[in-house]
């Protein structure tokens, strides 16, 4: 997913929105899953507490920041 869609030089047909929105219907808690998130912080800790919220734990969450 991607928050805000470019159309150049083609136009974005995928998933659009902040991925924290879109964690629930793609990636419901499953206790073999590890979740690895990479960006800004604000980003990073609205997915962080979403995937808490959904039943991850913090060993499964796994983030790199670029700020």
């Amino acid at each position: 997913t991607i928050s805000r869609p470019r159309h150049t030089p083609a136009p974005w047909t995928g998933e659009v929105g902040y991925v924290q929105t879109k964690l629930a219907q793609h990636a419901p808690a499953d206790p073999d899953t590890k979740v690895f998130i990479c960006g800004l912080w604000d980003m990073i800790s609205a997915v962080e507490k979403t995937c808490l919220d959904l039943g991850y734990t913090k060993k499964q969450i796994h983030y790199e920041r670029y700020d």
